[in-house]
């Protein structure tokens, strides 16, 4: 494990109500941590509209010890918190039993350590939990150096987590795009050998990971990493057909490559 000291830039209304929350939770015996992209995207100056908690504490205790709670994801221990200027979703500490639908676990088992906690989530660079009172960044997985790698790794072996969640590849793919990462190698790898996996995941929720690609600066990244694993021929057949399909004269690019790079110079405001 490694700590580092940071004090990142939570709008000061938004920092307020966190810090409540924390004080809340650590003045009843409880541990409350920032955890996920929300901490990613602080340390990367990049705006945050979503801020989620990993606590020890057990979502009945959560309801108890604030106002206006929504049991939001009780079986997965998931408590959404309303205050003032956000909702705040609280999660236990968990660990996750076998994934048989390639998306959800079929069992949770609430634990007691921020470590288990951190250990079961996808990429490193998600898995740093952030300390609001102290200002300390706590990393078990290496998400720090990743991130100033410009590195998207799973957290322990890729096959296993893919094969936990068949979404997973398809975020790796956003993220690098919004991100302007690189996948590690071991990574991108596993992604061609988990795509009967990836198969399983409802249109709904691809189309949401590609919307979301569509707002980076350039998606251009994301669907290159979608087209070498795969993952393409799964959810735009037709787009992975334009590769190597010539034009006439007047385009300069093939099919595939004409409009992905006409997706990185379009408006990213609504993109679908």
């Amino acid at each position: 494990m490694k700590t580092y000291t940071v004090t990142l830039a939570i709008p000061p209304r938004v920092a307020k109500e966190i810090k409540a929350i924390c004080t809340t939770l650590t003045s009843n015996g409880h541990e409350c941590y920032l955890i996920g992209g929300s901490v990613r995207d602080l340390i990367l100056g990049i705006p945050v509209y979503d801020y989620d908690f990993a606590t020890n504490a057990h979502p009945e205790d959560v309801m108890k010890l604030f106002k206006k709670v929504v049991p939001t994801g009780i079986k997965h221990g998931t408590v959404t918190v309303l205050m003032h200027y956000a909702q705040y979703e609280i999660t236990t500490y968990r660990a996750d039993g076998k994934y048989t639908d390639g998306r959800h676990p079929d069992t949770v088992v609430f634990s007691k350590t921020l470590k288990e906690d951190v250990e079961r989530r996808d990429f490193t660079i998600n898995g740093l939990a952030y300390d609001i009172n102290t200002s300390k960044i706590i990393d078990y997985v290496g998400g720090m150096d990743d991130i100033e790698k410009k590195i998207i790794r799973t957290i322990g072996d890729p096959l296993q987590r893919f094969s936990e969640d068949g979404l997973r590849p398809f975020r790796a793919c956003r993220l690098a795009a919004k991100l302007h990462f690189s996948i590690h190698k071991k990574t991108l790898e596993a992604i061609p050998q988990v795509l009967e996996i990836a198969k399983k995941i409802s249109v709904e929720r691809v189309r949401d990971e590609i919307k979301k690609m569509l707002e980076a600066d350039k998606p251009s990244e994301g669907f290159e990493y979608l087209r070498v694993t795969g993952l393409l021929d799964l959810c735009m057949p037709e787009l992975s057909q334009g590769f190597g399909m010539e034009q006439n004269k007047y385009h300069m690019y093939d099919i595939y490559y004409h409009s992905i790079y006409s997706c990185d110079a379009a408006p990213k405001e609504k993109p679908l």
